[in-house]
């Protein structure tokens, strides 16, 4: 089922990869949690992740993904991690359990639904991914993984 919500606006940093969105790496995910731990960023960690350009248009080696962690302010960027305000805003929102690697097929299950959704517009990228989880294993079989697109109402 797909829910519409506010998503709130908050600070990020993040671990760029360039290349397909299967092919995003476990060690993108260990290097941000490693640099959280240096700077010692209390608990829980929120993990995001977001897809900035639609698979459909975008040939896969330019596809850019952010794993990204909630951050309390905005901050100076160091050590590849960097910085990006998240603006927030109204999204569409299916929930995904199940392996990563079964994202692709969510994201093409819901495309149609989102397209029919009444009385919302889907009105472009990113597409974030909030992870269920205190810690990203992108080979773990059973993830909860909230999928939200921004809309604007109809």
């Amino acid at each position: 089922s797909i829910t519409v919500r506010n998503l709130r606006p908050c600070h990020l940093a993040f671990v760029r990869h360039l290349g397909p969105y299967a092919e995003v790496p476990q060690n993108l995910f260990d290097r941000l949690k490693a640099w959280a731990n240096r700077q010692e960023l209390p608990r829980p960690h929120f993990w995001l992740g977001l897809g900035h350009d639609a698979p459909s248009t975008t040939a896969p080696e330019r596809q850019r993904f952010d794993a990204a962690l909630i951050v309390l302010d905005e901050f100076t960027p160091v050590d590849l991690v960097g910085y990006q305000a998240f603006s927030g805003g109204l999204h569409a929102i299916a929930t995904h359990v199940g392996p990563y690697s079964t994202l692709e097929d969510a994201y093409q299950e819901l495309l149609p639904k989102l397209l029919s959704l009444t009385g919302y517009r889907l009105i472009g990228l990113p597409v974030v991914e909030i992870y269920q989880t205190n810690e990203i294993r992108t080979a773990d079989p059973l993830n909860t993984t909230e999928l939200c697109f921004p809309v604007e109402r109809a």
